[in-house]
């Protein structure tokens, strides 16, 4: 059960009470729902954002491990290479492919690389000040 719903509910047994104490209660409730209703989106924005950057993260670790993984395909053909022996066109091919892919996921890990979640904007006169 959320926050908003409790108070919600909290707020509809205190209207059915008509004494002046249920009254101040039911109006400190009000307040509280008031200032905690605004903030929801923010959250929930930032959280949003949090969750975005999460998977973008793992999207890019991901592509990371089959950038190593043909790095080190390649490393290999070109070890294999003899010094002064000609390349033949199907190495030549396969050097080409790997380079290729190499050059491909890197722009796919610039592509899912996440923007920074942006620091939440505080109010500095509101926080200090008491709302109740």
């Amino acid at each position: 059960m959320s926050l908003l719903s409790i108070l919600n509910d909290a707020l509809q047994a205190y209207a059915k009470e008509e004494d002046d104490r249920h009254e101040a209660i039911m109006g400190l409730l009000i307040n509280i729902r008031d200032a905690v209703m605004p903030l929801a989106p923010e959250v929930q924005a930032l959280h949003d954002a949090v969750a975005a950057q999460g998977s973008a993260i793992v999207d890019a670790v991901a592509e990371i491990v089959t950038l190593e993984n043909t790095a080190t395909s390649l490393q290999a053909q070109i070890a294999a290479v003899k010094v002064g022996a000609p390349i033949d066109a199907d190495d030549l091919a396969e050097i080409v492919a790997a380079t290729n892919a190499i050059t491909s996921s890197v722009q796919v890990i610039k592509n899912v690389m996440p923007q920074p979640v942006p620091t939440p904007v505080v109010d500095a006169a509101a926080a200090a000040s008491p709302t109740v």
